[in-house]
């Protein structure tokens, strides 16, 4: 007689496999081991310059604030993004302050990431906390348009792209995302400004719509008073009967005059708008200054820098120049008007 096996009952009880069957109910059983993590964003846009020594102060102020409290593991690690898309990884904080950034690419982005375990009174095992702090660039009109298409609504949101210096954490304990979060904060504040030598440029970005105005306003006016007086000037001198020639040339002026309107329409608009972009683009500048590629782009931005100014001066001392003749042009027309008068 043969005896037969009976097969082991694999299947999961009704309440587990209940509990397993729904992502949430997962959730709510891993949290009953450890704390639900929150997060909190702080994004801070003063414009900087960072060099390598501060980014390691940065990662001895967090170390020094992580000393303070129960850490029973830890990890750091950095993250830069380079011109062409290249990318240099360091798995720990050694490996990036031991590497020699005598580099011909200029940096694009920073991240570094700390990662750690923490004992909290009112957990068990260690909770895990982690800080991320982001250093990038200015976004340029692609980046900005791609973000606003965007369907992606992941912890890199919208808003979070456009701060030079972005600081986040992930946390449990809500005193130490606080105290890092600090941390950067001063951390930001004591780095130094870009250097702008000609300060008193920079302060026009607030008055560039109305400078602009003035410009084109003021040289286009001129040039039509000029006309006006001119014309009038040119009819009064006419005879009650005038002959073809007066006709015709009384048609030259009046056709000459509209073609002369428009011009000094279109050389006012021209150098009202030279003179607001170049009050608009002066001083960019970039946060880094870390390889040799972020120095020699630095020289680059210094050099546009005091091509903006020039171009400025040159447009309005040319408008300036304008106004001047058509001014001195107007009132000698006038003084003739009332000679003969």
């Amino acid at each position: 007689m043969s005896e037969s096996n009976p097969q082991k009952n694999t299947q999961l009880p009704e309440s587990i496999e209940k509990i397993m069957t729904t992502r949430e109910s997962f959730k709510s059983l891993f949290y009953l081991f450890s704390g639900k993590p929150d997060s909190k964003l702080k994004i801070l846009n003063r414009p900087v310059t960072i060099e390598l020594k501060d980014l390691i102060e940065l990662n001895d102020q967090v170390v020094d604030k992580l000393k303070l409290h129960n850490i029973e593991a830890s990890i750091s690690n950095c993250t830069l993004k380079l011109g062409k898309s290249n990318f240099l990884e360091f798995g720990s904080w050694l490996e990036f302050q031991s590497y020699n950034f005598k580099i011909q690419d200029q940096t694009k982005e920073i991240i570094i990431h700390w990662d750690f375990l923490v004992t909290l009174n009112d957990f068990k095992v260690p909770q895990r906390h982690t800080l991320t702090v982001r250093l990038s660039l200015s976004p340029n009109p692609k980046e900005v348009f791609q973000l606003m298409i965007s369907d992606d609504n992941n912890d890199e949101s919208f808003e979070s792209r456009f701060g030079l210096c972005i600081a986040r954490v992930n946390f449990i304990s809500h005193r130490l995302a606080d105290e890092l979060l600090d941390v950067v904060e001063k951390w930001n504040v004591c780095l130094d400004n870009p250097f702008l030598p000609v300060q008193w440029f920079l302060k026009m970005k607030d008055h560039k719509k109305n400078i602009a105005r003035i410009v084109h306003h003021s040289t286009h006016t001129t040039a039509v008073l000029f006309l006006l007086f001119s014309i009038n000037l040119f009819f009064t001198n006419m005879n009650e009967t005038a002959t073809t020639r007066e006709i015709a040339m009384a048609t030259q002026i009046l056709f000459g005059s509209i073609m002369l309107s428009k011009l000094s329409s279109t050389i006012s608009n021209f150098l009202a708008n030279k003179t607001y972009f170049s009050i608009d683009e002066y001083g960019s500048f970039s946060p880094f200054n870390i390889t040799n590629g972020d120095e020699k782009h630095l020289k680059k931005i210094k050099i546009n820098n005091n091509y903006k100014i020039r171009i400025f001066l040159f447009n309005a001392l040319f408008a300036f120049f304008l106004n001047a003749a058509a001014g001195i042009a107007v009132c000698y027309i006038w003084s003739k008007y009332l000679g003969q008068n």
